[in-house]
């Protein structure tokens, strides 16, 4: 495998990190959108490899700072509501008005397009941890929304790519195979799942009949108990908070891809993202879920209508990933 061979800087606004920080703390690490008005926004060496380390650069008084990073994926021409559909307040915007007034206040006019550049695997750090650049290190002059290129064949490009990493990795636990932050939710919902989560799944696992409640699947080592309100403690370990997915399934409805409703007392359909619009989760879209035939192990309503109001399509709301009582 032939690594990128250049790290890339971009500077990005004061509102851009308020909103990707506080979304960060909350949900964890994801995709963002660091767009550029102009399509060709490169401003100096070789576009971005998928992969490439990008950093998150802030100008303070005259300092630069290091806010965070990710690793570039890919790029794509889209317009405002299209990127917001897609990413939602990862565009760094807290909701859709704020971010087209953003961009027509840096020039944008009607009907243009933005290049939206899509950094994944993200990590951003507290306005008290980020990093001051040292101001040996020269760094060219980079505009807001700008993408910049340093050679790791060069003092500053390697100076920042391993300190920076370092760095990445005391984000991280030292017991986790997660490369990622997950959340402080989900971190939650995860410690404590080590440690009451045997005897709940299988009692999930049998009140389900041993099949997900989207798919039908029925081979078992696929099958994985989800939590509908993120677990803290044994107050949460109740049938009414778990559903019995498959893992592929688990994973979209705790990240908000999908979420259920009721529709009546012994009735509940799927609910799929627009952003799936495209895949094949969508035939799930309006289907009944599955529910036990004992009232008392279906999920509480109350529990699914927190995840549909605070977990399903959280990125389009601003601060919604909150926990309530029990």
């Amino acid at each position: 495998m032939i690594l990128p061979e250049n790290i890339f800087l971009i500077a990005v606004p004061e509102i851009w990190y308020r909103s990707v920080v506080t979304q960060y703390i909350a949900a964890g690490s994801g995709s963002v959108n660091c767009w550029g008005i102009r399509h060709k926004d490169v401003a100096q060496g070789a576009e971005p490899e998928p992969g490439a380390l990008v950093l998150f650069l802030q100008r303070r008084n005259d300092i630069s700072f290091i806010c965070g990073g990710g690793f570039y994926q890919h790029s794509l021409l889209q317009t405002p509501t299209e990127a917001w559909n897609e990413f939602g307040v990862y565009n760094g915007a807290e909701s859709l008005d704020e971010f087209k007034s953003d961009l027509v206040s840096r020039g944008l006019k009607r009907g243009s397009k933005i290049k939206s550049n899509v950094v994944s695997g993200i990590f951003v750090f507290a306005r008290r941890d980020c990093y001051e650049v040292p101001s040996e290190l020269d760094l060219p002059d980079i505009k807001e929304c700008e993408l910049v290129s340093l050679g790791l064949d060069t003092p500053q490009g390697l100076f920042l790519e391993r300190h920076l990493m370092h760095m990445r990795q005391g984000q991280l636990r030292d017991d986790s195979a997660d490369p990622e932050w997950s959340g402080i939710f989900r971190m939650a919902e995860q410690k404590n799942a080590r440690d009451y989560s045997a005897f709940f799944k299988a009692k999930m696992l049998k009140a389900y009949d041993f099949k997900c409640a989207v798919t039908h699947e029925t081979l078992k080592p696929v099958l994985k108990v989800a939590h509908i309100k993120a677990f803290y403690d044994e107050r949460f370990l109740k049938p009414g908070n778990g559903l019995v997915l498959r893992a592929d399934i688990e994973s979209l409805f705790s990240k908000g891809y999908i979420t259920a409703v009721y529709t009546a007392e012994d009735k509940a359909v799927i609910k799929v993202s627009k952003v799936l619009k495209d895949s094949e989760y969508m035939k799930f879209n309006g289907c009944a879920l599955y529910l036990p035939e004992d009232p008392a192990l279906r999920p509480n309503p109350e529990y699914l209508k927190w995840h549909a109001q605070h977990r399903f399509e959280n990125w389009l709301t601003f601060g919604t990933v909150k926990p309530l009582k029990a």
